[in-house]
């Protein structure tokens, strides 16, 4: 059994597959999960406008990421992957989500790591879209500080759809 666990919107997964397949035998079965699907919800909203526009221009960066010169992510590989594992010769057996739904308990506190997740999650939006050129650079500062803020005070909620697929590679023809 093969598995993957948050890798495969990390890179082109048209190249990925077929290395990956090459490591099972006939009637392997492969588990890959944690595919993200293209959306990140950030509760409760500052500004739906700007809010749309972060979402946007987040999922943008993931979408151009080049690695070694190549075109390297997806903002939606989940609903790719159905496509691309049948094109790679793998069988689907099953697929479903798998969201992140982070959120602090009746309390107001996060339980265990979650504030430290969330205040990761809002650091890498930051670093991926700080300087965008349709960010004005004090607004984007500013939502970023309030983020932070709302997990300080417990009431941030944090959403990301992904997929997961568990399937079997039938070995070469």
């Amino acid at each position: 059994m093969l598995t993957l666990h948050a890798v495969l919107d990390l890179t082109d997964v048209g190249a990925t597959l077929p290395k990956l397949f090459d490591l099972l035998a006939p009637g392997g079965l492969f588990y890959f999960s944690i595919n993200f699907d293209g959306a990140t919800i950030l509760q409760p909203t500052i500004d739906p406008s700007l809010d749309a526009r972060i979402e946007r221009l987040y999922h943008q960066t993931m979408d151009e990421r080049v690695v070694n010169g190549r075109l390297s992510g997806d903002s939606q590989t989940g609903r790719h992957l159905f496509h691309q594992l049948r094109a790679a010769g793998g069988v689907i057996l099953a697929a479903g989500g798998s969201d992140w739904v982070v959120f602090a308990g009746e309390n107001g506190v996060y339980p265990a790591d979650e504030a430290y997740f969330l205040h990761f999650i809002i650091h890498t939006m930051h670093g991926a879209l700080a300087g965008h050129p349709a960010l004005e650079t004090a607004v984007f500062d500013n939502w970023i500080a309030q983020r932070h803020a709302q997990i300080e005070s417990g009431d941030l909620v944090y959403i990301a759809h992904q997929l997961d697929f568990l399937g079997r590679w039938p070995g070469k023809p």
